[in-house]
């Protein structure tokens, strides 16, 4: 396989993670007031803090996929990360990321200058989002995830957890090249 774009194999890529989001188990909601409101400018200079730290890509996340967490309504995770993505788009040359399980959340941040889309969820969450990533020619990062975030850790079970991820991630990366994302992408990990 050839090198990926997003991660390339001659060097360690360092993301730096934007999580607008009031319910954050990694940074406490710091981006976000009491009224929900993210702080576009806060973000923008913690995102100035991680690139001069070294980090390559800046991953932008509005729903939260803590243990436990609750599903965020389309229309909130929109209005916390498009805001955010296009004012890092339009102040840095790095790679933005946005963090989703859905299509639309990912459309209006492609839209609004992500060039890659990170699916916790590996495609299992929203038929639409390789369509949307594969129509905007961006990349594809897939995660493993069994349930959602609210119902992932009630009775989680294995036989094999090497062999069962790798299966299960086999499938989200031939949803994805059916769905027109090429390899070049980031999508192989083979």
């Amino acid at each position: 396989m050839t090198a990926s774009a997003i991660f390339p194999r001659e060097r360690v890529t360092v993301v730096g993670v934007l999580n607008a989001t009031p319910d954050s188990f990694s940074d406490g909601g710091r981006l976000v007031d009491d009224g929900g409101t993210v702080d576009v400018d806060a973000a923008v200079a913690a995102a100035a803090r991680m690139i001069e730290a070294g980090a390559q890509m800046i991953d932008v996340g509005g729903e939260s996929t803590r243990p436990a967490a609750m599903e965020t309504p389309l229309a909130i995770e929109i209005d916390r990360t498009a805001p955010v993505v296009e004012a890092l788009a339009k102040r840095f040359a790095v790679k933005i990321s946005i963090d989703t399980r859905k299509a639309a959340v990912a459309e209006a941040a492609l839209g609004a200058g992500a060039g890659v889309v990170n699916d916790v969820s590996g495609l299992g969450f929203d038929a639409a989002l390789a369509g949307i990533t594969a129509a905007a020619g961006a990349s594809l990062i897939v995660g493993h995830l069994r349930g959602t975030p609210e119902t992932m850790q009630q009775n989680p079970h294995f036989d094999d957890v090497l062999g069962e991820v790798a299966m299960e991630l086999g499938v989200s990366l031939a949803a994805a090249r059916a769905a027109g994302i090429p390899d070049e992408r980031g999508v192989a990990t083979e």
